[in-house]
């Protein structure tokens, strides 16, 4: 088993970085906000299921009329008429469309009457929308358009959260170089005080202490250098978590022997940017499914059975109109409407084949760009691995290095400027480990991100 020097990862960063991404999941505006396309989609599904609802209709109307009604009678009496209609209806997913209705009137001329009558009538289309094939098909637009805007909701969060992820790593990334700028300008300020001991003592010129004192300085002006980026990276952190954020949250990276956590597996084909475009394709083909099927005539066969009854008594007329009376009618029908040249449908069926094919194209690009994606960041993790483990040697030798050069200074076989160089190359190296083990926490997060298990993984327990 192979094990490296490495800036490690403490649990407590795991936790704390596990608390902030369920927190920014949760609560986050900038999450919620990007749902809006996924929860308005469910809306409109839900409005294509609900939209054939039954329908109560009552309608009272009265009328006066002088209008002649007969060649037999020129100079017709004035005629007032009230009349009252209840009414139910409606239409099915599969294309037919009931009605039922009753209606009263009340007749006021030369001879006062009223009329009854009740009528149903049922309609069915079978032709265009033959027994609601479009009718289902656009159902399963409207569902498949859910799972589409599902998908992209799933990718717009995973890579919301991965910029999450990288500016916390970037607070503890410069937690970890302002800790070690403070123990740089620690063992400077240590070094300068030995050298003031020593140049009053006579053993060492004043010009050692010039340099001390500079690179002193120096140490400082670096310190607080770190202390605005830290500060910075703290804001732009606290920016996305939409709250302040204490640094206590954030323990520095440590310089420890630690087993490499394996490069990251996965299927290309759960990355949701494919996800979400083979969901589109399949719903663009159905779209076109559709359009092609409404290049064909508007055909429906309707039936219709009516009753009435006219009474001129006191009598109420209800006996003799309802259903089952002997004044009946009965009535089958067949209308065809067929649009000449079927200019707007054949548009449509274009159109809808054009967006399938653009889609058809997306989808064998995007396999191409997530596959070299995975390719180049496996490339560059290869790559950091080697780095890591060049700089846990030079880490340990850089140590060794000022610890010698320390030795032969305070002994007289060294000048200061081999040691402060030692302690810049020092410097340099636990920087390397910072920057390195950084940069390849950020690609196995990203790898995650086009695996589509981000979310999963840093929100498991």
């Amino acid at each position: 088993m192979k094990y490296i020097l490495l800036m490690a990862i403490s649990l407590s960063s795991f936790a704390n970085l596990n608390l902030f991404v369920k927190e920014y999941l949760t609560s986050s505006n900038e999450i919620k906000s990007s749902a809006y396309g996924y929860e308005y989609q469910k809306l409109l599904l839900e409005l294509e299921l609900d939209k054939r609802p039954f329908i109560f209709a009552l309608e009272s109307e009265k009328s006066t009329s002088n209008l002649i009604s007969s060649p037999l009678i020129l100079s017709p009496a004035e005629e007032k008429t009230i009349t009252h209609t209840a009414a139910f209806s409606k239409e099915f997913i599969w294309g037919g469309e009931f009605s039922l209705s009753g209606s009263l009137y009340d007749y006021e001329s030369t001879s006062d009457y009223k009329s009854y009558s009740q009528e149903f009538k049922y309609t069915q289309d079978i032709g265009r929308n033959f027994f609601g094939r479009n009718e289902f098909l656009s159902r399963e637009v409207k569902e498949l358009e859910v799972t589409y805007q599902e998908k992209k909701y799933d990718n717009v969060k995973s890579k919301a959260l991965l910029d999450f992820i990288a500016k916390f790593i970037d607070v503890k990334k410069e937690v970890t170089l302002f800790e070690l700028q403070k123990e740089a300008l620690e063992r400077a300020k240590r070094r300068l005080k030995l050298i003031k001991r020593q140049v009053k003592d006579g053993l060492k010129e004043r010009v050692d202490l010039y340099s001390s004192e500079s690179g002193y300085s120096y140490q400082k002006e670096q310190l607080e250098q770190k202390r605005a980026s830290l500060l910075v990276s703290k804001k732009n952190f606290e920016v996305k978590l939409e709250r302040n954020v204490n640094l206590d949250s954030f323990p520095p990276y440590e310089v420890k022997k630690i087993k490499l956590q394996n490069i990251p597996e996965g299927e290309l084909d759960e990355n949701f940017d494919i996800q979400a475009i083979k969901s589109k394709l399949i719903y663009l083909e159905k779209s076109y499914e559709n359009a092609d099927n409404s290049v064909f005539p508007v055909i429906e066969l309707s039936a219709s059975y009516q009753t009435n009854h006219i009474n001129t008594s006191q009598d109420s007329p209800f006996k003799d109109g309802t259903f089952g009376s002997d004044n009946n009618a009965k009535v089958i029908g067949l209308s065809v409407s067929i649009p000449i040249g079927f200019d707007v449908e054949q548009n449509a069926r274009s159109q809808a084949n054009l967006a399938k094919m653009q889609a058809q194209y997306e989808y064998k690009l995007l396999k191409v760009q997530v596959y070299k994606k995975i390719e180049q960041i496996k490339v560059r993790l290869l790559a950091l691995q080697r780095n890591i483990e060049s700089v846990a040697d030079r880490y340990e030798l850089s140590k060794k290095t000022v610890d010698e050069f320390n030795k032969l200074y305070n002994k007289g076989r060294a000048n200061l400027d081999q040691v402060l160089r030692a302690e810049e190359e020092l410097i340099q190296t636990e920087q390397a480990f910072v920057q390195y083990n950084v940069q390849r926490e950020l690609e196995i997060y990203s790898l995650y991100d086009l695996y589509g298990k981000l979310v999963e993984k840093v929100t498991e327990k």
